[in-house]
């Protein structure tokens, strides 16, 4: 009870730090990607693709052209869920020799369904440039189990930027990295004796993503025979099911985690990055487990005992999370 006493007032410290920093220094991208509630998941998914982005943001379609974003934001779009619905879609039908792409523009329930209807339920409202700072979307993004919000300019009534988790955990690393919360030791903050939501090698490949989708997560750890970690499938992976036809339709069918890793380490050269299987131990500094995350552009690190069994995972909100308390 002391030693937590301690640690509040360390992420009291840090959120006083927050509280002044503005939301309009965060990075933001140069053109943001929306889509409207009524646009087909056959638009969605090749937008999404071709542009090499996981996620977008959705307006409703019915709502006045003028209307501010607070009003007519509706959600986030994922790719993974997209892609799930087109391959349970493919599933249902006979769906060899045809890829993804051909999938989309055959089926009709792809081309007429709008991607309103398979939007994930609870999403976050737009903070506000004006009325909001860092600290709002570091309780946000770290308290609420949101991945993305999205910023507006309530004078312009114009979306302004989409934050991220990982925009967060950078600027957390590139400027707070020396703080005494991120000196603690995982196993101190609790990060290190959790159950870790992992496959088995043999399990289908699918169901990876099946596990990624129900947990609201953006990776899944792979455990061999031993129940030791031997990889890693990440939200990013669902681009090898896109730009790979023969891989879209073994998806459909019985493919194993094993295979797909194995497959996916004989590509010399991929357009879709690797996302490498990180560790640390329990007395690893939370600092370390910021380092790797941000070297390696990954979104979680996971947490083995010594001989290599799962035993915690620091995600990149539970990062956020140990940084800040929800009253100031």
């Amino acid at each position: 009870a002391e030693y937590m006493g301690i640690l509040i007032q360390l992420q009291m410290s840090l959120n006083q730090h927050f509280l002044g920093v503005s939301l309009t220094t965060l990075p933001s991208p140069n053109e943001i990607i929306t889509f409207s509630s009524s646009d087909s998941v056959t638009h969605v998914a090749l937008t999404l693709a071709a542009s090499r982005i996981l996620s977008a943001p959705v307006y409703d379609s019915n709502a006045p052209a003028d209307a501010p974003w607070t009003e007519k934001y509706i959600g986030i779009v994922d790719l993974v869920r997209v892609v799930r619905f087109v391959t349970r879609e493919a599933e249902i039908v006979n769906s060899s020799g045809r890829d993804f792409d051909k999938m989309l523009h055959e089926l009709d329930v792809c081309r007429n369904t709008p991607i309103a209807t398979i939007l994930q339920d609870s999403f976050a409202a737009p903070l506000d440039i004006h009325t909001h700072n860092v600290l709002d979307a570091m309780l946000l993004l770290g308290k609420k189990g949101q991945h993305r919000v999205p910023i507006i300019d309530s004078k312009t009534k114009q979306l302004v930027n989409l934050v991220t988790q990982s925009t967060l955990v950078r600027a957390i690393h590139d400027q707070y990295l020396e703080d005494e919360v991120l000196s603690r030791s995982l196993s101190e903050i609790g990060l290190a004796s959790r159950f870790v939501k992992c496959v088995n090698a043999e399990d289908h490949l699918i169901t990876a993503f099946d596990v990624i989708l129900d947990e609201s997560i953006t990776a899944v750890g792979v455990i061999d025979g031993q129940k030791k970690l031997c990889g890693v499938i990440s939200a990013t992976d669902i681009y090898h099911l896109i730009l790979h036809p023969s891989l879209f339709f073994r998806a459909t069918q019985q493919f194993p985690v094993r295979e797909f890793l194995e497959w996916r380490s004989n590509q010399a050269e991929s357009n879709v990055p690797v996302r490498p299987l990180l560790t640390c131990l329990p007395s690893d500094a939370l600092s370390r487990a910021v380092s790797l995350v941000c070297e390696h552009k990954v979104h979680r690190v996971f947490v083995t005992d010594e001989s290599g069994i799962a035993c915690g995972v620091v995600s990149l909100g539970d990062i956020l999370s140990a940084c800040v308390v929800e009253s100031v």
